[in-house]
């Protein structure tokens, strides 16, 4: 009989609402399936052994720790952000936590972002690529989906793949206040007291509602292509991220973004 393992959000504990019951319930692990229902204290998640499972898991148990709940209708109703993109930030501050627990976002994958990537690019949806980009950073799956995305837009991939590396270093700044020698102003990023500001809660949020906004424009206008850079036609040599340039994943060095968050 196959092990089954249920997540247990009973055990969580936050500073802006009581623990109470939690139930769980099984689901595939399949991107869109596996959710968190915060004010009705319910996840949905596969129960499985693999890697892939565990790590779906523990990305809902995060949610269960550090979204918002009962005020996430207030936190809409700043209009600071769309709710897509503050969905899709969101997710880079789940998984960055999961990720300080130890876990491993490579098995963060449906294996089926690329052609994501495709149908976005095929569609001419920079926005909804944004979005997609943002909330899959530092994930196998963020990975997959710029290859998608490279098949047809050379200038988007390069884009979106700094908007992540972009994203991923804001959100490590916040939390260790250096990336390189970048300093960067120290946030709780998971805290879930009250922002005294907002009213709000929780207070790490505050972060994410910040950097969604800055997400909504980035999606306003996609990128220009850029003039050929004299690479032989047929050359799309893969680098250790499965990319189909030959850039390493710290390319951001070279790139330029225009921060205006």
């Amino acid at each position: 009989m196959n092990k089954q393992i249920y997540p247990e959000p009973n055990i969580l504990t936050r500073k802006d609402r009581p623990t109470l019951q939690w139930s769980a319930e099984e689901c595939a692990p399949k991107r869109g399936v596996a959710r968190t229902d915060l004010v009705g204290r319910r996840i949905y998640a596969p129960v499985g052994d693999t890697p892939l499972e565990r790590v779906i898991r523990a990305h809902e148990m995060m949610h269960a720790k550090i979204t918002p709940a009962d005020d996430l209708e207030d936190w809409l109703k700043r209009k600071v952000a769309t709710f897509e993109a503050l969905q899709a930030v969101e997710e880079i501050r789940v998984n960055y936590g999961i990720k300080l627990t130890g876990f491993d976002l490579n098995e963060l994958t449906d294996n089926h972002e690329d052609a994501d990537g495709e149908y976005a690019t095929i569609h001419d949806e920079w926005r909804k690529a944004v979005l997609f980009a943002v909330a899959t950073a530092g994930t196998a799956g963020g990975k997959r989906f710029i290859v998608g995305v490279r098949r047809h837009n050379r200038t988007w991939a390069d884009a979106l793949k700094t908007i992540q590396a972009h994203m991923w270093k804001e959100i490590q700044g916040a939390h260790l206040g250096k990336v390189g020698r970048k300093r960067y102003s120290r946030e709780r990023i998971f805290s879930t007291e009250k922002d005294d500001a907002s009213g709000l809660s929780p207070l790490g949020f505050r972060w994410t509602e910040r950097m969604a906004e800055y997400v909504d424009r980035l999606g306003e206008i996609p990128p220009t292509e850029k003039k050929a850079s004299g690479k032989k036609k047929g050359d799309s040599s893969k680098d250790k991220d499965g990319d189909e340039d030959g850039e390493s994943e710290s390319s951001e060095e070279s790139a330029t973004i225009s921060d205006e968050g």
